[in-house]
């Protein structure tokens, strides 16, 4: 594969927020700009809408058959799932374009599945939209491990010379807390050591651990987290041979990070890693979903319904996001045996 682009499925994401344009602006830069051959999945004739209403270039044509698209020299294609017509209908939530935007996921992950596709890059879906019509939809990242079969998932962030792992995710502060475990602080670490050595070409990752309190608790001043859950996970992970450290002070270790002491960081929830990338790189910030049997990557942005339609989205953060996919896709090895070994006697 390091000869040749990979093969990636790209979802359009909600059809009435930005997705559709931010493709379309994708596409539109030529396949020379691009790092793999793009399989749309999506509409063909709602794109065309788009296109024609925000003045953007016609997406690519439908393909025959996306096996067919794999062994050829297209660079890039639509597969087709369902139709809404071409009246673009920017805005939402809407029940209708989440089913759609969820039926797009679907066909992806079956491309994915059966080796048609190398990777998957998703367009923002909305969570309230999607769950009209599938309740208990929390996200891609979860709906795409049950989809796929996998075990524990990690979000990492990367932007700005940043990657960073969220231990909990989309939770209250209150919740994350009670969620904070030593076990699913060493899971998420084992994810992330063998995923940026098999994904990312790290051959021995040095992860940093952040505390969740100020000044990582300054020795159990501003609480006992560090103590009695972090420490405890630091040091089994070492004992397994993972280069992971601290409890590191949160508010210094992405300087540390970016100054080359540490090739990723552990955060314990949600904005404590977002608000880092997001400060750097804003417009080129990548989410990554660890622990995938399949590549999987997405801008870091949402459906932005507030600027759907006007035609100044920008298509930057998904073009990093297929350029972070198509080196995953190189760079993959299968783990290796000390990668495995790792996971192994790591694992609770």
């Amino acid at each position: 594969m390091a000869a040749e682009k990979p093969v990636l499925a790209l979802t359009m994401g909600d059809p009435g927020g930005v997705g559709p344009e931010t493709v379309l602006k994708l596409l539109g830069r030529g396949a020379e700009a691009l790092e793999a051959r793009i399989l749309v999945v999506g509409d063909r004739e709602y794109l065309l809408g788009v296109a024609g209403a925000l003045g953007l270039p016609e997406p690519p044509p439908e393909a025959e058959s996306a096996e067919e698209f794999r062994g050829s020299e297209g660079a890039a294609a639509v597969v087709c799932v369902g139709s809404l017509g071409r009246e673009p209908r920017f805005g939402g939530p809407d029940a209708e374009l989440g089913a759609a935007s969820l039926a797009y996921v679907d066909r992806a992950v079956e491309l994915a599945r059966d080796g048609t596709a190398d990777g998957i890059v998703t367009a923002p879906v909305s969570k309230a939209a999607v769950s009209a019509s599938h309740p208990g939809f929390s996200g891609h990242t979860e709906y795409l491990a049950e989809a796929l079969g996998a075990g524990r998932v990690v979000m990492m962030l990367a932007g700005g010379g940043l990657r960073v792992g969220i231990v909990t995710t989309h939770v209250s502060l209150k919740e994350m807390l009670g969620m904070l475990t030593s076990e699913a602080i060493r899971e998420a670490a084992v994810v992330m050591d063998l995923e940026l050595r098999r994904r990312f070409g790290v051959k021995r990752p040095r992860i940093a651990v952040a505390g969740v309190n100020p000044h990582a608790s300054e020795a159990g001043l501003f609480g006992d987290e560090e103590q009695r859950v972090i420490a405890p996970a630091i040091e089994h992970l070492r004992d397994a041979g993972i280069d992971a450290s601290g409890p590191e002070v949160a508010d210094v270790v992405f300087h540390r990070q970016l100054a080359g002491e540490f090739d990723a960081v552990l955060a314990m929830y949600h904005d404590q890693a977002c608000i880092a990338v997001k400060t750097l790189a804003f417009d080129e910030g990548v989410n990554v979903t660890l622990g995938l049997p399949v590549v999987r990557t997405s801008p870091d942005h949402g459906t932005a319904f507030g600027i759907a339609g006007r035609g100044v989205a920008k298509e930057s953060s998904l073009a990093a996001a297929v350029g972070t996919a198509a080196l995953m896709c190189r760079e993959e090895t299968g783990g290796g045996e000390e990668a495995d070994g790792s996971r192994d006697e790591a694992r609770p």
